[in-house]
């Protein structure tokens, strides 16, 4: 009996269209506005005001790029 041939039926899966990008147009604009805030910041620590230059930076990477990763996450989660 170990030597009989197990046959499995395999069915083709049908293919999925493969995207090159995972971030629409969207998602870049927030992205360029959040490294826009980055430069800024750095730029403003550099001259020596260390008051307003950490508020940017902090507004940058905890709000703005998190934003601009999530944005259209969860409409691609519905359309599943």
């Amino acid at each position: 009996m170990r030597n009989e041939k197990r046959t499995k039926d395999f069915t083709p899966e049908p293919k999925q269209e493969k995207k090159l990008l995972v971030f629409d147009k969207k998602n870049m604009i927030l992205m360029a506005i959040a490294t826009i805030f980055l430069i800024v910041g750095y730029v403003i620590m550099g001259t020596g005001d260390k008051t307003i230059s950490p508020i940017i930076l902090v507004i940058s990477y905890a709000v703005l790029f998190p934003i601009a990763i999530l944005v259209g996450t969860f409409k691609q989660k519905d359309k599943k």
